[in-house]
């Protein structure tokens, strides 16, 4: 996780933030995204987020709940509502999207 967040930081485009990402994610090496595959992205996302947060408690739950409804959501957008993976031009079509909240 710390060298995911180190390499996305050195690398210089957006394109290959994506394309990095994407393939961290995609552990069968057959260019798409499964379900599993997605929510591990959005769960590694989301968790990322909660280390730049305030420690106390209260608020570090409130956060991980509201997440898992977030996780549903950015799972919902990203696979919409077929079974069928994710693929790397729909994935970064997203991830162009929405990279001002990624970052």
């Amino acid at each position: 996780c710390c060298a995911l967040a180190l390499c996305c930081q050195l690398m210089s485009s957006d394109d290959e933030k994506i394309r990095f990402v994407f393939h961290m994610f995609d552990t069968n090496d057959d260019g798409l995204l499964s379900s599993l595959e997605v929510e591990q992205l959005v769960e590694h996302a989301l968790r990322e987020e909660e280390k730049y947060l305030p420690a106390e408690e209260h608020l570090l739950q409130e956060v991980q709940k509201r997440n898992w409804s977030r996780i549903s959501q950015l799972k919902q957008e990203l696979l919409g509502t077929t079974s069928q993976p994710l693929s790397y031009d729909r994935f970064y079509e997203w991830a162009l999207r929405n990279m001002g909240s990624l970052n």
